[in-house]
């Protein structure tokens, strides 16, 4: 490289690490203030002194996550175990979804007493050399080197480790070609007797193949844990019709009063079951696309039932994980690609010649929504690794382009469908512009009494659409929950005073309360015979009030 300006090499890390002139270290101009001593204490100086030997390095990632689990596993108790039996679950369907992979069956057993869980599976097995770094070296897996179109939910070589430290007996059985190979761990730590830390040769009776994994939790580090069999199963159907067609998972749950209840679990039609498994009355059709550019990948599926009362209801998965619908990029670019389309159909197209104005929002397109969206990235990112929420941002536009394109066609192949959810749209659009009027007919009503103004103390979410509120008692108990809260999607409203009893007081006496006032003016939705669910700005309002009778009585509105 031949470089004119010396200026320029500052822009090319490699021509100025091979040019040491460039890189030679000047000494910094620092403050001279900075460099006073003040008068030092003997104790501030032997502070001073005895600083390094302070400063400790764990050196085994198994003791950094007994040390931090919350870190790795999200929380302990319920959350954290589950996350840790769902890191050994995944591991096993991660298998059974490699075509290179013998694979095409997952084992489950669940011990509702003491939370231990077996997992098995069909598949290569982990060779006897490879099992300890497995299951104790952080950043191990076959994740690392990525083809093209297989995706998986495993991200950093991270998850069964995190089990295994935190897990008083961690047992694994790898079964290789008729051979079979055993080791115990305890707290993320193969036991003194296997010298070497090398796995023992056992017997492969029935000749054997793949991998068993039989844990239970530490609960010095884990605490109460109280998951039952309902709850394992649960995660299990809801994994299912995210891996390939075909596969199959067999579930044995261990009650605590002695009963053993068992499943079976097939992949027949894949995200449709979503659907279908709700048994609710639809309008449409389910409505079922993907589409994979070999980087990412979304399988969909939707419909609409005919309640103008029920806010969007959608799964949100990627790589096959449970993720939080209202912060994951994948169902933005779903709802935000469904909410364009029909609000530009139903605007200037179905609506165009009606005589009676009426402007479609997102809010009508989405009432009585049912959906699922199970996205897949090669370079999948989590918030953690509980992975809660997926960030990729190249989500957005991606599942919102397959959405819209989707649904152009489905338009053209499904008239009498479509027919059904413009009408069930432009019903819900006429609801709600009849419960913005009686807002405004309120309003004049109380005009002088700031009815729709916001009440002091309440702290507004940044978001528009997916929003909770948290009614809490006083500014104090706001404060801390405040703090504390997600300000994109989390409203506070903190209450003073008794607010009067809606079953005993004059409607008139009643909203001229101003907690009252406040609340119907954050809810805007109306009151009475004019309150319509469908137009609450949210989606959950949870109420933080001791249920003493010193406290406030909070009464239906």
């Amino acid at each position: 490289m031949i470089v004119e300006n010396k200026e320029d090499l500052r822009f090319d890390p490699y021509t100025f690490w091979d040019n040491p002139e460039y890189w030679t270290v000047q000494a910094l101009d620092i403050p001279q203030y900075a460099a006073v001593n003040a008068k030092l204490t003997k104790e501030q100086i032997n502070a001073i002194k005895n600083y390094g030997k302070e400063i400790q390095t764990i050196k085994l990632f198994v003791d950094s996550v007994r040390q931090n689990p919350g870190e790795y596993l999200s929380s302990i108790g319920n959350e954290g175990w589950m996350n840790g039996v769902r890191e050994v679950i995944q591991n096993s369907t991660d298998e059974m979804d490699r075509d290179v992979s013998p694979c095409n069956s997952v084992w489950v057993e669940y011990f509702e007493g003491t939370h231990r869980c077996i997992v098995s599976d069909n598949g290569r097995g982990i060779p006897a050399d490879d099992i300890v770094r497995v299951f104790t070296r952080e950043h191990t897996s076959t994740n690392f080197k990525k083809k093209e179109g297989v995706f998986s939910s495993g991200l950093h070589g991270v998850g069964a480790k995190c089990t295994n430290a935190v897990s008083s007996r961690f047992t694994v059985q790898s079964y290789i070609l008729g051979k079979a190979y055993q080791i115990d761990f305890s707290e993320g730590k193969p036991l003194p007797k296997y010298k070497n830390m090398k796995p023992k040769e056992i017997p492969n009776k029935g000749d054997r193949q793949g991998l068993v994994v039989d844990f239970e939790p530490d609960f010095k580090v884990m605490k109460e844990i109280t998951i039952t069999c309902a709850d394992i199963l649960q995660f299990l159907e809801n994994l299912i019709p995210l891996l390939k067609i075909g596969a199959h998972i067999e579930f044995i749950g261990h009650l605590r009063n002695g009963k053993t209840v068992k499943k079976s679990l097939d992949n027949k039609n894949g995200v449709i079951d979503f659907i279908t498994r709700q048994q609710v009355k639809n309008i449409i059709k389910p409505i079922v696309f993907g589409y994979t550019n070999g980087v990412m990948k979304v399988d969909i599926a939707m419909t609409y039932v005919g309640n103008p009362n029920l806010s969007a209801n959608v799964l949100t998965f990627a790589n096959m994980t449970p993720v939080d619908t209202q912060r994951s990029t994948p169902s933005k670019g779903f709802l935000d690609g469904l909410s364009q389309f029909f609000k530009n159909h139903m605007n200037r197209v179905y609506l165009a010649s009606s005589k009676r104005k009426i402007e479609v929002t997102n809010g009508d397109v989405l009432t009585g929504l049912v959906g699922a969206v199970s996205a897949y990235h090669m370079s999948v990112m989590f918030d953690g690794q509980a992975k809660n929420v997926c960030k990729n941002l190249d989500f957005v536009d991606f599942v919102k382009q397959v959405t819209m394109k989707s649904l152009a066609e489905w338009v053209k192949n499904n008239p009498d469908d479509l027919q059904k959810l413009c009408e069930f749209i432009k019903d819900v659009a006429l609801a709600r512009i009849r419960a913005d009027k009686e807002k405004v007919n309120i309003s004049k009503k109380y005009k002088g009494q700031a009815f729709w103004d916001l009440p002091d103390g309440f702290k507004k979410a940044e978001n528009k659409d997916h929003l909770e509120l948290f009614i809490v008692e006083g500014l104090s108990a706001a404060s801390p929950c405040t703090a504390g809260r997600n300000s994109k999607t989390q409203a506070i409203m903190p209450i003073r005073g008794k607010l009067l009893n809606a079953m005993n007081t004059p409607a008139r006496k009643f909203l001229e309360n101003k907690e009252v006032q406040g609340i119907l003016s954050i809810l805007g939705a109306g009151h009475g015979k004019g309150f319509d669910l469908a137009r609450c700005k949210y989606d959950r309002i949870i109420i933080l009030t001791d249920a003493d009778f010193d406290s406030h009585n909070l009464s239906p509105i």
